[in-house]
């Protein structure tokens, strides 16, 4: 019998063993088939916008706009501040006029996600998905799908036509892919997740001491949205080779474009209206926790993550939002500017990952390192072992900052004083050679516990040197920016 079957698993399986599983059975919701409209039906965007018997869809109808229409459509017209002209009570979103100026383009959007109700749920009363509250008030009718106070489900100005009922999402997702702002939508939506730089909206105020470097901006912004919504639209000109409408094709424009590709423009050749003027051009961004993880890996071979864990990338679980990450919960917008408690965690990451770095970089053959292949832990700043530690330092600077540097460049030179300085300090104050000496606090090194090779001596305080030089250049802007 089962219960015989599964008391006999009982007492085979280990239940302290986390790797002994039983087959188990899933007796969660069931959704039942529905007609389904890509993003408008996941059950994603229908949490993350849900619904109410008071905004009747009109947050999903809101997003839907400014996601694939690239139309806001709060700021369609200014709101007004005469608390006379909101005082209506007689509908006013259908028959105020200070109200269904927006409300006459949202509304019918969000009637076309009529069968969807406040969770997301199709037709979640069997014939319907309107609220109790709505069915009592008097105004409903049998058969009913929508609310009668508001205005008809559609779009652009056509209502739904009743044979798409059951579908209106359907039918609303063709009107908007047909509609002429939809290439426009996209790139807009795209735009500052590639260029990490909002869109600048037309600014209002010419009286404003920046107005004509912001309408600059703005206008040139929208030139370079028109003409890659032209080539998604088309898909016969630039580098498109999948057709029309093809994002692929269209993020590869966008990376190929002056606003990311752009290259850096020495501050000091430009004056304080140019440089204003080109604050938006270019690649230089703040990278997110997910880009910094892959930028340190890819650079050094190594992330940073727990010594008894490597899998635990710190960036991506415990720090993500202290980074200014977002976990699509409560927090759902990236912090593009760093702040006080960022830089504490590059502080952190920087101390904590540079002598783990250091000593397993020194692990392995010279020919096999990423971070010292010029440079031995016996090289002391001086006669030949000079040569070789600036030689490393010139190799440092362009393997993590991009930079090619000659040997008497004042940063090259920089970076070399720090790293005599911090050798000799060492020597003379006779510190511990000793990476894991825990009895001292300052002294003490976090290296892989199970990492039996680990260098762990330093005999002529190079390796603190270094340690100092990677916690330096790790540091820096151009690492954490891209």
């Amino acid at each position: 019998s089962k219960s015989a079957f599964s008391a006999q698993n009982a007492m085979i399986l280990n239940q302290s063993d986390e790797n002994e599983w039983r087959t188990g059975d899933n007796f969660g919701y069931r959704v039942q088939p529905f007609p389904s409209a890509g993003i408008l039906t996941t059950p994603t965007f229908m949490a993350r916008y849900p619904s109410t018997a008071t905004n009747r869809n009109r947050a999903r109808a809101r997003w839907a706009y400014q996601f694939f229409l690239g139309v806001d459509i709060e700021g369609l017209a200014q709101r007004p501040i005469d608390a006379a002209a909101l005082a209506d009570t007689d509908n006013p979103t259908m028959n105020n006029p200070n109200c269904s100026v927006c409300h006459q383009v949202l509304d019918p959007v969000a009637g076309t996600f009529q069968n969807f109700g406040d969770f997301g749920f199709y037709l979640q009363f069997d014939t319907d998905s309107l609220p109790a509250s709505y069915k009592l008030s008097g105004l409903y009718q049998e058969g009913d799908r929508w609310y009668r106070d508001m205005f008809s489900p559609g779009f652009n100005g056509q209502e739904t036509p009743n044979a798409e009922t059951n579908r209106s999402l359907q039918w609303l997702a063709k009107q908007i892919v047909e509609d002429e702002r939809f290439a426009s939508g996209t790139v807009k939506f795209w735009w500052p997740a590639i260029f990490g730089e909002p869109i600048i909206e037309r600014p209002i105020d010419a009286s404003a001491n920046n107005y004509d470097q912001q309408l600059l901006i703005h206008e040139a912004q929208n030139a370079e949205i028109e003409r890659l919504a032209e080539l998604f639209r088309s898909g016969t000109a630039g580098l498109a080779v999948h057709g029309a409408y093809n994002l692929k094709d269209l993020l590869l424009e966008m990376i190929l474009s002056p606003w990311f590709n752009a290259a850096t423009i020495e501050a000091e050749s430009l004056d304080a209206t140019r440089e204003t003027d080109l604050a938006s051009v270019g690649p230089d961004r703040l990278l997110t926790p997910e880009e910094l993880h892959d930028k340190l890996t890819n650079v050094t071979g190594l992330g940073w993550s727990a010594p008894w864990d490597t899998e635990y990338a710190y960036l991506l679980e415990e720090y993500r939002t202290f980074y200014g990450g977002i976990d699509s919960d409560g927090i759902t917008e990236r912090n593009r500017n760093i702040n006080a408690m960022m830089t504490k965690v590059v502080d952190r990451m920087t101390t904590e990952i540079s002598c783990t770095m250091v000593s397993q970089d020194f692990q392995n053959p010279a020919e096999e390192r990423i971070l010292f292949p010029f440079t031995e832990i016996e090289d002391i700043p001086a006669g030949a072992g000079e040569v070789r530690i600036i030689q490393n330092i010139q190799h440092l600077h362009y393997q993590l900052l991009g930079e090619s540097l000659s040997i008497n460049n004042e940063e090259i030179l920089a970076t070399y004083a720090l790293f005599t300085e911090i050798q000799e300090l060492r020597m003379n104050q006779n510190r511990s050679t000793s990476l894991v000496n825990e009895e001292v606090d300052d002294e003490f090194c976090i290296l892989d516990w199970e990492d039996e090779e680990a260098v762990v001596q330093d005999p002529n305080h190079t390796l603190r040197a270094w340690m100092a030089v990677i916690n330096y250049l790790l540091s820096d802007y151009r690492f954490i920016y891209q």
